[in-house]
């Protein structure tokens, strides 16, 4: 409008000087006119984003509206976002849908990205894997690095496009060069298997590393395993500890399951029972199997630890002892070697003393919590339930014989016939020969029934940690609600 009039203005002025004089006036006002209106509207997103954070939904929500209405994108986006999650608004895919739409449209990538997982899953409108794999593509194309690295995933496991591994190395190198972790440890798996490429366990690391860097615990998970494997030609206790560390304390049930075995066997680190039992019992608490068996173990067995090596303990003070009486404690007649020798004997006694004063302590703990039969019977009940076919086994057995638990034919033929179908080898003959003895001493009505729960049985795995259900390489991370990034 303001051109159209400076036009008419500039078709009855005659006068050249008046003319040029106006020719400036007028470009300098437009000038200044646009990157006002370009502050206003970065201001009123920056107004709606602080709304958003301190959940003024009802703020936010008129400030994106009526710039979403104009038409911009990044607020179209936003509100997209609100009704996908719910976010102030009563949740609503089909609307949601229609804001990703608008915002797709008009190029932006986090539109198309989410436009073509809702395509995927089927939310708002029709599910369609073409118009899927299309909005993901175009987000892709554009650099989007979440797009990438779901293309990556497509094309690695042959989801929605035929499988090709050398196109999911192509998008994930792209995802993992914008510093996409996840995009990081699949280039790296992928390195690891020669899938796409030629198999280098270097480039492996160097990819775990970006990722373990950015603090991705799986990526400081896989990256500590392979310093402590030395099966890729660089072992490295400490390394190996300090990178499983980071990812324990991140809640790593995996990642704490192998801290306590370190601590256990001590690689790279003073060996330390207390420590492992920490360990095993942080990862058991959010349901990882291994570590129910693993402080089961302890547990049962701190008394017989606590005996063993008080029983190491007399020795080595005793041989330190011995050393030291047959030595002139002053220096006369002794060498420099010998005395090194009764030092390091008696650090050692007082080192092993160390380890039973932990292991004290933890049959301590023992005896002040529940009943080791009751615990046992809990850690082993979870891990039966989660699908554990020697967990499986053992509580056939205690339902069996009535040890730790009241005697149930019905419940030691159940778990026997889970373990039978879970096991081979020698494991599965035992628990099949069980199964059959068990049943000499049921009816067929209960017989009948044990194999009707057990044919209805599932694992449960509802007391598991998100950290627990681990990341897939080939698993397209459709359920991420979206994350929108205000771009002013």
């Amino acid at each position: 409008m303001l051109l159209f009039y400076s036009f008419l203005f500039l078709m009855v002025v005659k006068n050249s000087k008046i003319l040029k004089t106006c020719i400036f006036i007028i470009l300098l006002t437009w000038f200044f006119q646009i990157p006002q209106a370009f502050t206003a509207d970065s201001d009123r997103f920056e107004v709606g984003v602080n709304a958003l954070e301190k959940d003024d939904y009802e703020k936010a929500l008129q400030k994106f509206l009526s710039m979403a209405e104009q038409g911009d994108a990044n607020a179209q986006g936003v509100l997209g976002r609100m009704y996908y999650n719910g976010e102030g608004v009563a949740q609503d895919h089909a609307v949601a849908e229609r804001w990703f739409r608008k915002a797709a449209e008009q190029g932006d990538p986090q539109g198309q990205m989410m436009l073509g997982l809702m395509y995927r899953e089927g939310q708002g409108i029709p599910q369609d894997n073409i118009e899927a794999v299309k909005w993901i593509g175009k987000a892709a194309e554009q650099g989007y690095a979440t797009a990438q690295y779901t293309i990556g995933v497509m094309y690695l496991s042959g989801q929605l496009v035929v499988q090709d591994y050398a196109e999911a190395e192509k998008w994930f190198r792209k995802a993992a060069e914008q510093s996409d972790p996840k995009a990081q440890i699949n280039l790296g798996v992928m390195y690891g298997k020669g899938e796409g490429v030629k198999q280098d366990f270097a480039k492996m690391a160097k990819w775990f590393r970006k990722a373990a860097e950015q603090g991705d615990a799986e990526a400081q998970l896989k990256l500590g395993g392979m310093y402590l494997s030395g099966r890729f030609g660089m072992q490295d206790f400490a390394k190996g500890v300090k990178w499983l560390r980071m990812a324990a304390e991140q809640g790593d049930t995996e990642a704490q399951v192998q801290l306590g075995v370190v601590y256990v066997k001590g690689d790279g680190v003073t060996q330390d029972y207390a420590e492992a039992e920490k360990w095993f019992r942080m990862a058991a608490e959010q349901g990882h199997a291994d570590a129910r068996y693993l402080l089961s173990y302890i547990q049962r067995n701190a008394q017989e630890l606590k005996e063993r090596l008080m029983e190491a303990v007399e020795q080595n003070e005793a041989k330190a002892q011995l050393k030291a009486d047959g030595m002139d404690v002053e220096g006369d007649g002794v060498t420099q070697n010998d005395a090194e020798a009764v030092q390091e004997s008696i650090k050692e006694a007082q080192q092993t003393r160390k380890i039973v004063e932990q292991a004290n302590k933890l049959a301590d703990k023992v005896e002040a919590e529940l009943p080791v039969d009751a615990r046992l019977v809990k850690w082993f009940r979870l891990s039966a339930e989660q699908g554990d076919a020697k967990a499986q086994f053992l509580i056939g057995g205690w339902y069996h014989a009535g040890q730790w638990v009241k005697q149930d034919f019905v419940q030691a033929y159940l778990w026997y016939d889970l373990a039978a179908s879970r096991s081979e080898g020698e494991d599965q003959k035992s628990a099949i020969k069980n199964r059959g003895k068990v049943a000499k001493d049921m009816t067929p009505e209960q017989i009948a029934e044990a194999q009707k729960l057990s044919r209805e049985w599932k694992p449960n795995n509802s007391f598991l940690s998100p950290l627990q259900n681990r990341h897939n390489p080939h698993e397209i991370p459709f359920d991420v609600p979206p994350e929108w990034t205000p771009r002013k």
